[in-house]
């Protein structure tokens, strides 16, 4: 018996995503224990939901003012324009010179309102830094799930890659994304722990300690000590001084 895919339209003005539940149903599938799974989707899932539903919001909310702003703008010059066709003024000329002054006047306060709301609130940098958050986050689950990209072994050269082994390093990266979004959108704070500056906070810990042992002090060979000339036969010691002889 063979199933038949039905398809499946998607709605993208819905808040809910079909790529939050295919990541989820892919989660389920991999071989991590019980609790590693349950504490990951608590908290993946939940940040992908809450990302989603904000990043809607905002597109909602950015798109109609920016409509207005556009189409106000345009609307009230044409509206001016063609206030005073007629050179007579009459008691009729006058009352549609008062109504399209008014309506004039709610235009542009609309258009005010909607560009000061965009400007105070930030919507356009919020709505591109959600959406890019997004679809990073998706990014790295796909690449967890598939074991490929940065998790394809690259972390663990000695040992094969697995969901298992590859877990912390999918935990580190989501976070770190997580958190300079919180940086970009609200305060960029500046921590010292433990003799670690800020550079080596933003470098993976595979390369602090390769950095670390790259830049070990070596011993300096003192330049005044004596040098020996070995032969076959005899051994002259040739003490070096800065005279020319």
């Amino acid at each position: 018996m063979t199933t038949q895919l039905v398809p499946r339209t998607i709605n993208f003005y819905s808040c809910k995503n079909y790529h939050i539940e295919a990541i989820e149903k892919s989660l389920f599938k991999t071989k991590l224990k019980p609790e590693q799974r349950d504490s990951l989707l608590d908290r993946f899932i939940t940040l992908l939901h809450d990302y989603n539903q904000r990043k809607q919001r905002y597109s909602w909310s950015f798109h109609t003012l920016r409509i207005i702003v556009t189409v106000g703008s345009l609307i009230v010059p044409a509206v001016l324009s063609v206030q005073y066709t007629s050179g007579n003024v009459t008691a009729e000329s006058a009352n549609l010179s008062a109504e399209v002054y008014w309506i004039v006047w709610t235009l542009s306060l609309f258009v005010t309102i909607s560009n000061g709301i965009m400007t105070l609130l930030k919507m356009d940098k919020k709505y591109h830094s959600l959406h890019t958050t997004f679809e990073q986050l998706v990014s790295e689950a796909w690449q967890f799930v598939q074991l490929s990209g940065k998790y394809g072994g690259s972390f663990t050269p000695d040992d094969d890659p697995t969901h298992e082994n590859q877990l912390p390093f999918f935990c580190y990266y989501i976070e770190k994304v997580r958190m300079k979004h919180v940086e970009d959108e609200y305060y960029k704070t500046v921590e010292q722990k433990d003799g670690v500056t800020e550079t080596q906070q933003k470098t993976p810990w595979r390369d602090i300690f390769s950095q670390q042992r790259q830049y070990q002090p070596q011993k300096r060979q003192t330049q005044s000590s004596p040098q020996q000339v070995n032969d076959d036969t005899t051994t002259v010691t040739v003490q070096t001084s800065n005279a020319a002889s």
